[in-house]
């Protein structure tokens, strides 16, 4: 004999919701690194950007003995005086105005069309890198997501892999991968192996949608796995009742997470969080617009003259009788004294908050070894020797940048190729390594000196040489261009272009015969037009 048992329907909607808390509740879990970071990233944006994010009452103090009424009415003119968005910006501008070495070998035709349009937003390669570059800085750290539009399956089976599509049927539907660039603060827990490779990512997203029916919001999670990704929904359009919509599953091939992290630097308590370029700058900046404020609050109130003036002692005025005390009221003394002045205050409280502002000012480009920017900025002249000694503290920080956003670039193009049916990328992606060569004349100068002067019969030199020239000279020549002119290059004669330098020698004797010479041993005006100058 069997017996059904029939639970009451108010007992399953009670463990339908006590499911749906869980699974919000899980969704909604934030890694412990990441609370800890997430503050710190929030500020050296806002420091970065500067504007009202940055001059507001959360970043202004208010000093010993300042009533709560003069703090309000200072906070309405706070001001700030943005030096860290150049000190960032340096390095991008530095990296990205030389030109980069970019080929796609065997995929050249697709990986051309490609890097015209990498995020699906009009963005060309370099567009995109500059951002990633700025980021990095900003942030310490900047995910970038290598993905390709995907067909989506409800199947359960964790082993269950896409159906493999044709690379004809890509292109005939716009099938591109592209990449995605994402902030940390998006990415709200994530698991590392034993090698602090990525096995688990939970991506956040506040999305908002509009249809007839009204406007919707929703905040998105994506969980990527090995070989798939989870997309759920939460609606929040009533953000006292969310709602856990039902999941979807996204396969793929790849047995790696599809995302890889550029870093400013690594830190060292928590490796794979990234340390910002502005850790300390944004509080060095944070301090400077508070010493400007004050400045100007010493302006505001104590730079006028006060007048002092004869009058009637007993009969008081109506500032008196109000109990306001001022440096902007007129200041009284009984008849007969001594006659009226002005009362100057003294300026050294002004003169100790400037040079604190200029000291920290200096040190701020000191630590971002920018020398050389720091005159710029306080309109010092200096010697041309004196500019490169400068510069050349500033060369490690501006290549070791290069260095890292190559790799990121190589580590992206490797990731795509295997998103695309797991090809091989054999292309070369190689960004500028002499950085303290600032100008073309300066390098083809240096470069006269090994090919002339010392006679250094290199090919292989010269001809990666005369390539980088020619990029440097026309950075934003088309790369059809770019890869006809290299060909050219290469079919260049080299013995004869060889002997060609060394005829153009300067300061060598003439090679002259010595039958053009008279009698005498001068040389006729024909040959002498004709010498080698």
């Amino acid at each position: 004999m069997s017996y059904e048992i029939q639970i009451p329907m108010t007992q399953l909607a009670s463990s339908q919701n006590d499911q749906e808390d869980v699974e919000l509740k899980r969704l909604r879990f934030q890694n412990e690194t990441y609370r800890e970071y997430k503050g710190r990233w929030e500020f050296y944006l806002s420091a970065y950007q500067g504007g009202e994010d940055f001059a507001n009452g959360n970043n202004l103090f208010r000093y010993c003995r300042e009533t709560l009424e003069d703090f309000t009415e200072r906070c309405k003119r706070v001001h700030n005086l943005n030096y860290l968005e150049p000190l960032v910006d340096f390095f991008t501008n530095f990296i990205f105005a030389d030109s980069i070495t970019r080929r796609g070998n065997t995929n050249e035709k697709w990986y051309l069309n490609f890097i015209k349009n990498v995020n699906k937003r009009g963005d060309d390669i370099d567009k995109f890198m500059r951002q990633v570059s700025t980021d990095a800085q900003v942030f310490g750290m900047i995910y970038i997501l290598a993905d390709s539009p995907t067909l989506p399956t409800t199947s359960d089976d964790p082993e269950a892999v896409q159906p493999i599509i044709t690379r004809q049927y890509e292109i005939d539907n716009g099938i591109q991968p592209y990449w995605v660039s994402i902030k940390p603060d998006e990415i709200l827990d994530w698991t590392l192996d034993d090698f602090g490779k990525l096995m688990y990512v939970k991506r956040m997203q506040l999305v908002t949608e509009a249809s007839p029916r009204g406007r919707f919001a929703f905040e998105k999670y994506t969980e990527y796995y090995p070989r798939q990704a989870v997309v759920t929904q939460v609606d929040v359009t009533d953000a006292a009742k969310p709602t856990v919509l039902a999941p979807t599953t996204f396969t793929t091939t790849l047995t790696d997470i599809p995302m890889v992290v550029a870093r400013y630097k690594r830190g060292k308590l928590h490796p794979h969080v990234g340390l910002s370029f502005l850790r300390d700058l944004a509080y060095n900046q944070r301090e400077l617009m508070n010493l400007n404020s004050e400045l100007d609050e010493f302006l505001y109130k104590q730079c006028f003259n006060m007048l002092a003036m004869e009058t009637d002692g007993n009969v008081p005025l109506r500032e008196q009788q109000g109990g306001l005390v001022g440096t902007n009221n007129v200041i009284e003394y009984p008849r007969g004294a001594k006659p009226p002045s002005y009362i100057t205050p003294p300026v050294s409280p002004a003169k100790v908050i400037q040079d604190e502002r200029n000291r920290i000012k200096n040190e701020m480009f000191t630590i971002a070894s920018q020398d050389a920017m720091n005159e710029l900025f306080n309109g010092q002249g200096a010697s041309g020797f004196s500019q490169a000694q400068s510069f050349s503290k500033t060369v490690p920080f501006i290549a070791s940048r290069a260095d890292e956003l190559e790799s990121t670039e190589q580590a992206l193009m490797i990731l795509t190729m295997k998103i695309m049916g797991g090809k091989e990328w054999d292309g070369t992606i190689k960004y500028k390594d002499r950085y303290e060569l600032t100008n073309l004349t300066a390098a083809l100068s240096q470069f006269q000196i090994l090919v002339k002067d010392l006679q250094l019969e290199s090919e292989v030199f010269v001809k990666a040489q005369l390539k980088r020239f020619a990029h440097e000279y026309d950075g934003k020549m088309p790369q059809d261009m770019q890869i006809a002119m290299d060909a050219q290059i290469d079919a260049i004669n080299f013995t004869e272009w060889m002997a060609t330098q060394k005829n153009a020698l300067v300061g060598t004797p003439d090679k002259l015969n010595n039958s053009s010479r008279d009698r005498n041993g001068k040389v006729t005006e024909t040959e002498t037009e004709n010498a080698p100058q």
